[in-house]
């Protein structure tokens, strides 16, 4: 046997060999780049994917009895709710504390130049004399969807100071644990016949 003959049949062998192996080899699966859907939670029943918001906003007006003339003190500033405020809105809604779910009905003053704090439960030194005592006889007007105005005023029957305001849900004066929300403004000295009105904005949204 010569070399030619020789190496051809080592080649052959070779051949042979890598044709048993590549049959005894598993089948790689072909991998398709497909997206998979993204599945997303259900929404729980009565969802809307929309938040309820509660905004305030105060005006405040004062005549001067003098000068026979109106003036705005402040005009559209926002007030702060309390704590307790933010739990008669809940007993207003889930019905839990009957005891607190009666309606804003009166806006009361004060003189302190202390800044409101949400942990109030009423107004700091409120006013109850001079005629501007806590106002419970206003009342409150429909504003768009989900807006109401309640508007308040006094008229002087001495000289006094006011620079805090406060929406209660009595009109007992100088009770607490009933103050819903609260806004100093530019202190404003009032003589007799000056007047001062408050108009509370309500909006929910």
């Amino acid at each position: 046997m010569n070399k030619r003959t020789t190496i051809g049949i080592v080649l052959g062998l070779l051949c042979m060999c890598a044709i048993s192996f590549a049959a005894l080899a598993p089948a790689v699966p072909v991998v398709q780049n497909e997206e998979q859907p993204v599945l997303s939670e259900p929404e729980p029943s009565g969802f809307s994917g929309v938040n309820v918001g509660y905004d305030g906003y105060v005006t405040v007006l004062k005549y001067e009895a003098a000068k026979d003339e109106w003036q705005t003190v402040e005009d559209g500033k926002h007030n702060l709710i309390t704590n307790i405020g933010i739990n008669f809105i809940k007993a207003k809604l889930n019905g839990s504390d009957v005891a607190v779910a009666n309606n804003l009905s009166s806006v009361s003053l004060s003189n302190d130049a202390t800044a409101v704090d949400a942990a109030w439960v009423q107004l700091v030194s409120e006013i109850a004399a001079n005629g501007l005592s806590r106002n419970g006889t206003a009342g409150w007007s429909v504003n768009g969807t989900g807006g109401f105005n309640y508007t308040a005023s006094w008229t002087a029957t001495g000289s006094q100071s006011a620079q805090t305001t406060g929406l209660q849900w009595s009109s007992t004066p100088s009770s607490a644990n009933n103050l819903f929300a609260a806004l100093t403004f530019n202190s404003q000295s009032l003589l007799v016949n000056d007047q001062l009105q408050v108009i509370w904005q309500i909006v929910i949204s």
